[in-house]
């Protein structure tokens, strides 16, 4: 089992968005990882462990607010998941639930809404 060592949540907190920085913000080094589903697990372990952390703290809004940052509602974020989305190699053979599978590889650590999902798919 992997164990991350860090001494407080603050630290889980500013590695997460420094990935997320990182995998929506920079160019050309960050595209490997916008489809890694390695990648995509880790950034959502991380917001998990924020969660966790507040819930298990005591301290429930402060998880529901972080989990209420994290749905994919940023238009320039959105946009971005709707064209990566496409250059998977099967996009166009890929059936919906495949491509939902995908779509939430590339949006992560965002959730993507069930209606949202239709207009990625329709739209891509």
């Amino acid at each position: 089992m992997i164990e991350a060592v860090f001494t407080t949540v603050q630290s889980v907190e500013a590695l997460l968005r420094a990935a997320v920085v990182f995998k929506f913000e920079c160019q050309s080094e960050s595209h490997l990882y916008a489809g890694s589903p390695q990648f995509a697990d880790g950034v959502h372990g991380l917001l998990n462990t924020i969660i966790q952390n507040y819930r298990e703290s005591g301290d429930e809004r402060r998880a529901k607010n972080w989990e209420d940052l994290y749905v994919l509602d940023n238009p320039e974020r959105f946009e971005f998941v709707r064209s990566y989305s496409k250059k998977h190699p099967k996009w166009n053979t890929m059936n919906d639930s495949d491509k939902k599978v995908w779509l939430d590889v590339v949006a992560a650590p965002y959730r993507i809404r069930q209606a949202d999902y239709q207009l990625l798919l329709r739209r891509s």
